[in-house]
């Protein structure tokens, strides 16, 4: 070593790669820096929803954000190779066949969005909707990032 010149500096194993905690951390602020995925699921169903005559009963609107959901969720558990891809699949699949064509073509639509229009927000959602007291729905949805 050159006289004057200080020894490289070694980089613990523990610098080089984040720990769990800082992948949790990392993912914590990823979901905490997108929109509320309540909006993001209420404009992704919106072709869906607009389907149907407005103000939709809160048992209808329910209805059809578990199929909203089914089809956001459904091609990142496929992509991921998910245990839970098959179940979502025949659900959607078993849905397609009993329902109107052109529902059928906007679901697809909505699946295909979701992989274009939608293909960089990495949360799954469960959306569910409750009666403000005043008779009007409100959606709530639960954001969770699949593990990769």
């Amino acid at each position: 070593m050159p006289s004057g010149s200080s020894p490289p500096e070694r980089t613990s194993r523990r610098d080089k790669r984040p720990t769990k905690k800082d992948r949790r951390a990392e993912a914590r602020a990823r979901l905490d820096s997108m929109p509320k995925l309540s909006e993001t699921m209420l404009q992704f169903a919106k072709p869906l929803l607009d389907m149907f005559p407005q103000p939709l009963p809160i048992e209808q609107l329910r209805q059809l954000m578990v199929i909203a959901t089914v089809a956001w969720n459904l091609p990142l558990h496929e992509q991921r190779k998910k245990p839970e891809a098959a179940a979502h699949r025949a659900t959607f699949d078993s849905a397609l066949a009993i329902i109107p064509p052109e529902l059928g073509k906007i679901l697809s639509a909505m699946l295909y969005s979701r992989l274009t229009t939608y293909a960089n927000d990495p949360r799954i959602g469960f959306a569910e909707v409750f009666d403000d007291g005043d008779g009007h729905a409100r959606v709530v949805a639960t954001a969770a990032l699949t593990d990769d």
